[in-house]
C-alpha cells in the first residue's frame, strides 16, 4: 500500500519489486523469460503475469524497453538508488518537518530534543567535516545531530 500524495511515479507493489530487483540486481537488458527465471518469488510466476507486470512497469517508467525481432529487452529505468532516494524525498515533502522526520529516521537528535543518554559521545559526522552531499533540510538536520541511538543499524535489524 502506498502512502496518499507519493507520485504515482514512485508506487510500486511488490510483485512489480521483485521483477525490478531481478533488472536491478543483473544490471543487464533481459526477456521476459530470463526474468522468469531468475525471480525468487514464493511460487513460480507465469510468463504472461511477468510480462504483464513488466508492461505496467514500463508504463509506469520504471523500466525501459527495446524490441528485437519479436523480443523485448526490458533494463531498469534508473538505478535502485535513485528510485530509493526517490521515494525518500517523496515522503519528506509530506512531513510537516522534513528535519526532524530525517533525524529520526537516522536515529539521531536534534537540537531542541534531549540525547539518548548513551549517545552522548558518538557523533554522526566528525567535528571540522562536511555533512557529505546534502543539501537543505537534510544537511541542517545532520549538522545539529549529536549522536546515533545505541543498537546498531536503525533499519536493518
Amino acid at each position: 500500500m502506498t502512502e496518499p500524495g507519493m507520485s504515482a511515479l514512485l508506487r510500486i507493489g511488490p510483485l512489480e519489486l521483485a521483477v525490478v530487483t531481478v533488472l536491478w540486481d543483473t544490471g543487464q537488458p533481459m526477456t521476459v523469460r530470463e526474468i522468469q527465471d531468475q525471480m525468487s518469488y514464493p511460487e513460480r510466476l507465469a510468463y504472461t503475469t511477468v510480462a504483464t507486470v513488466l508492461s505496467n512497469l514500463f508504463f509506469k517508467g520504471h523500466v525501459t524497453r527495446r524490441k528485437e525481432r519479436r523480443r523485448f529487452y526490458y533494463q531498469a529505468g534508473r538505478r535502485r538508488e535513485e528510485y530509493l532516494a526517490a521515494c525518500i524525498r517523496a515522503l519528506l515533502a509530506e512531513a510537516p518537518d522534513p528535519a526532524e522526520v530525517l533525524a529520526l529516521a537516522l536515529g539521531a537528535h536534534l537540537p531542541h530534543q534531549a540525547p539518548p543518554p548513551d549517545s552522548r559521545d558518538t557523533p554522526v559526522v566528525p567535528p571540522g567535516q562536511p555533512a557529505g552531499d546534502l543539501s537543505g533540510s537534510a544537511a541542517r538536520a545532520m549538522r545539529h545531530t549529536r549522536g546515533l541511538a545505541a543498537g546498531g543499524h536503525p533499519w536493518r535489524g
